[in-house]
């Protein structure tokens, strides 16, 4: 499951930023993302919307409850360097989404990060929907662990 959802993410994060196949090895001007599961009710009456990507074009999905809050990192590369977070406040929350349609079970997509170059199989149901959002954490002190 949480090798799913991780490739859900990494798909958001394919159809934000055009070219990031061709870019990988240049600097891309996106945050990298620590994602955490969240417990939530589910949304009240439950949403439908209709979404294009560069799997399916006009797939009518049901979201339904939260699953993950993701925050942008600082992340250091030992002997590598380390990344900025440019966008501090830009959060990312995904949700659990139901579709009507199965994508051709043959689609096999090749991505190239820091981690090198992967060849990843599709799977054939969505499962996963990233918004961008604003967070901020609830409590006495209105501030989250570690924030500054």
């Amino acid at each position: 499951m949480k090798q799913l959802l991780m490739l859900a993410i990494m798909a958001l994060f394919l159809i934000l930023v055009d070219g990031w196949g061709q870019q990988a090895s240049a600097q891309v001007d996106i945050d990298h993302y620590k994602c955490y599961a969240v417990k939530g009710q589910a949304l009240k009456p439950a949403q439908t919307h209709t979404v294009d990507d560069q799997f399916e074009k006009g797939e009518t999905d049901t979201v339904s409850k939260p699953a993950l809050i993701c925050n942008p990192v600082i992340k250091v590369i030992p002997g590598r360097g380390t990344t900025n977070v440019t966008n501090p406040n830009s959060h990312l929350t995904c949700y659990q989404v139901k579709g009507t349609k199965k994508i051709d079970p043959a689609v096999t997509v090749q991505v190239q990060n820091q981690f090198g170059t992967q060849d990843l199989k599709v799977a054939t149901i969505e499962n996963l929907l990233c918004v961008p959002s604003f967070k901020s954490c609830i409590n006495d002190t209105n501030t989250c662990p570690n924030e500054h």
